[in-house]
């Protein structure tokens, strides 16, 4: 399977090419279009909850299917989509630190105990 990578201020982000239908990026903020059929399925794939969220084009609005996104952000907590999510893949470890540095985020403990 292809794999694309994406470069950005601080690292890099890898994603599956098959899922990815386009991309925007604006000021420095760049945003995936996928396929998506689940989307609380989808969210479960996701790091971090803060990257669960979704733009819905038809009302404008951001869903957060796992309803934790918007929540974690305002707190500045750092909780991962699914507890295997660690698991599988080891490399979010040293992205939940760089974005716990980066922006000033707790890590939740349950992240800390995954870790």
């Amino acid at each position: 399977m292809v794999k694309e990578y994406q470069t950005w201020e601080r690292g890099f982000e890898q994603y599956e090419a098959e899922f990815l239908t386009d991309q925007i990026a604006l000021n420095g903020v760049t945003a995936h279009f996928a396929k998506c059929t689940d989307i609380i399925e989808d969210a479960h794939l996701r790091d971090f909850t803060m990257n669960a969220l979704y733009f819905n084009l038809e009302d404008l609005s951001v869903k957060d299917p796992l309803g934790h996104g918007i929540k974690d952000i305002e707190n500045k907590m750092l909780n991962t989509c699914d507890p295997t999510s660690l698991e599988q893949d080891p490399l979010r470890m040293l992205r939940a630190i760089t974005i716990a540095a980066t922006y000033d985020f707790d890590i939740s403990q349950s992240v800390i105990g995954q870790i």
